[in-house]
């Protein structure tokens, strides 16, 4: 799982965008088996990179930190984007489990 090709990002986004879809997944196959879909949108600015990953199945909020032994957890992936420059929201929309990212290509 990776960056589509043709898309221009530091080596630094690029890792970054990895864990966070590495960690969304896990999160589906973790909290969320029962998800039909799963939708995964890359839409590339001149200066920024937005990823959007939906799932059609809204788990419960999970209080922060009840899930330490797997995955990098949003939190720190909030951290670690916020980092960079961008910026994370996870949260539930309608039936669906939302992340959004925003990060700068450079």
């Amino acid at each position: 799982m990776g960056v589509p090709s043709g898309i221009q990002v530091s080596h630094s986004v690029e890792t970054t965008l990895v864990h966070l879809l590495t960690e969304c997944t896990t999160n589906v196959l973790t909290h969320a088996p029962q998800a039909a879909l799963v939708d995964i949108q890359f839409m590339v600015g001149e200066s920024r990179v937005d990823v959007r990953f939906r799932n059609d199945s809204a788990s419960p909020v999970r209080e922060a930190g009840s899930n330490r032994d797997r995955g990098y957890g949003l939190r720190p992936m909030t951290e670690r984007v916020e980092l960079l420059g961008g910026a994370l929201s996870a949260q539930r929309d309608g039936g669906s489990w939302l992340v959004q990212a925003s990060l700068p290509r450079a």
